[in-house]
């Protein structure tokens, strides 16, 4: 108890919108706020505190809900749009797509390129959709993103 009361408090990062990052925002929303709020109320307001661009839109007329119900539509809203199996495992493709090209010399880009590949391939284990990565021309692709001497 000593050694938690020494850590600084958990944050929870700021959502705006990217596919990928969603699940996490969530999970760190659902550890580290909802245990310590007490009402929805309080949750809508937080939510609405740790959400900007984009998906501040689709929960802007929950704000102004009585609080159980904005927050469940709020979380439901944002779920069906950011939590779409299939809209996720397109921002993953499109992102190993748009990836530049890694020069022979740019080891810290290949290293964050295998990072992103570990990251697919766990998020391939979850989301259906994510099998097209396996496809030839997907892994020709990301294969032509390589360094030469590959």
């Amino acid at each position: 108890m000593a050694n938690a009361m020494l850590l600084p408090p958990p944050d929870v990062p700021t959502f705006s919108g990217d596919y990928i990052e969603f699940a996490s925002f969530i999970k760190a929303f659902n550890a580290r706020i909802v245990p310590h709020t007490t009402s929805d109320t309080e949750r809508l307001g937080y939510l609405d505190q740790y959400i900007v661009g984009e998906p501040k839109g689709v929960i802007k007329a929950c704000t102004l809900m009585d609080g159980t119900e904005g927050y469940e539509k709020a979380m439901k809203e944002l779920k069906e749009e950011y939590g779409n199996p299939y809209k996720v495992s397109r921002a993953y493709v499109d992102k190993l797509m748009k990836w530049k090209n890694i020069r022979n010399d740019d080891a810290v880009g290949l290293q964050k390129l295998a990072r992103f590949l570990m990251e697919c391939n766990v998020a391939m284990k979850s989301l259906s959709y994510m099998e097209v990565l396996n496809h030839i021309p997907n892994l020709q692709t990301v294969a032509s993103k390589l360094p030469s001497y590959l």
